[in-house]
């Protein structure tokens, strides 16, 4: 009796319920949106060292995130091969660059990752398996993944990197999103062209793959004793973590969606709690007459909640949809890893329930005043 009564309430004025839908969906919406960018941050933040094969990475001491290190000394390539327990060390090298739209000569940001070719560092066979194919001076593999603000390129082309022209030798499926626009992977005698930066002069990244049978925490700590002071040994979760703490907790834009989402939630609440509140001083002889019948204030209650649930629904199930749109219209432009996932929609869920939950508890203050002796006057 409880459900039908909050149903019937809810229901009682079809205009009023559809504008608190409304409501509720926009703000659950926005909290859709803010969460998804705050997911997509940090899934971008690892974008790139998910995609590579290591066990253990070598940074500079220096190290804050990849765009703010310092070069490595490349002798310390050297130094951890001879560590036992360590099957295999390669070098990185990243840098940021522009590429030149050629419609309308814009630059956009680009990431450029040079690797020797015959280093088989990603996890993704495709690139490996192109990796001989930047051989050659000037030539490049790009991003598929990468802006449409790039513009029109082709397999075989010529593009212009930091007003280097390269040659189109390969694709790959990787994604940049916050980091940059797109990126591209070259040699490095191509990569010293672009960045002006001579990889002898030091790395950027060092990937260090553990033998079988070896505990990568363990070999990390042996080349930790055995390296010198001037780099940082972190395992392939440390440096995610890492990367992933400084763009959500230390960049502005990490900052900026987690507040959107609490902004979110907070207007959800305040739509919510006024639609009830409402809903409640106008039926307070309703309320009254129920308690003068002798039911229990959980019964009375629960009216008011099964309100609060049925419109936090109403809301939900919309904003949802609008978001599993907005998803895509995101990725297509701007090739953010913004997807719905089953995790997210569960979250938004219970963020949605203990929205409703504030505003039903809330607003049950106004049910106090519900007085059967009211009744008499």
């Amino acid at each position: 009796m409880q459900t039908l009564l909050a149903w019937h309430n809810t229901f009682h004025s079809p205009k009023r319920c559809g504008a608190a839908a409304a409501g509720i969906a926009f703000a659950v919406l926005l909290i859709f949106m803010e969460v998804g960018f705050l997911d997509a941050a940090k899934l971008n933040a690892a974008l790139l060292y998910k995609g590579l094969d290591f066990d253990i990475a070598i940074v500079s001491r220096g190290y804050v995130s990849m765009q703010r290190t310092l070069p490595v000394n490349a002798f310390r390539i050297l130094q951890a091969r001879s560590t036992p327990g360590v099957a295999s060390a390669v070098p990185l090298w990243i840098d940021g660059a522009h590429w030149l739209n050629p419609l309308n000569h814009r630059l956009r940001s680009c990431r450029v990752i040079g690797i020797r070719p015959d280093d088989a560092a990603f996890v993704d066979p495709e690139i490996n398996a192109q990796l001989p194919l930047i051989k050659s001076a000037g030539t490049m593999l790009v991003d598929r993944l990468s802006s449409r603000r790039y513009g029109p390129w082709e397999y075989g082309g010529v593009a212009h990197v930091d007003n280097i022209p390269l040659r189109v030798a390969g694709t790959f499926a990787m994604g940049t999103g916050l980091i940059a626009d797109g990126g591209v992977i070259v040699s490095p005698e191509t990569f010293e062209r672009v960045s002006g930066r001579s990889p002898r002069a030091g790395f950027d990244l060092g990937l260090v793959r553990v033998a079988p049978g070896h505990d990568p925490a363990e070999v990390a700590a042996a080349l930790e004793a055995a390296l010198p002071g001037d780099v940082l040994v972190l395992t392939k979760s440390a440096i995610i973590a890492r990367e992933q703490f400084f763009w959500v907790n230390l960049k502005p834009v990490g900052i900026m969606f987690r507040v959107g989402a609490i902004v979110a939630f907070l207007i959800g609440a305040v739509v919510l709690y006024q639609v009830l509140a409402l809903e409640i001083s106008n039926r307070l002889h309703e309320f009254a007459t129920m308690k003068a019948l002798g039911y229990a204030p959980v019964s009375i209650y629960g009216v008011g909640a099964g309100q609060a649930l049925i419109l936090s629904l109403l809301g939900y199930v919309p904003a949802c949809l609008l978001a599993l749109g907005l998803y895509g219209l995101v990725f297509d432009h701007s090739r953010l890893p913004l997807f719905m996932e089953p995790g997210r929609a569960l979250r938004v869920f219970a963020i949605t329930l203990a929205m409703c939950g504030i505003a039903a508890v809330l607003a049950f203050q106004k049910l106090r005043r519900a007085d059967p002796a009211e009744l008499f006057r």
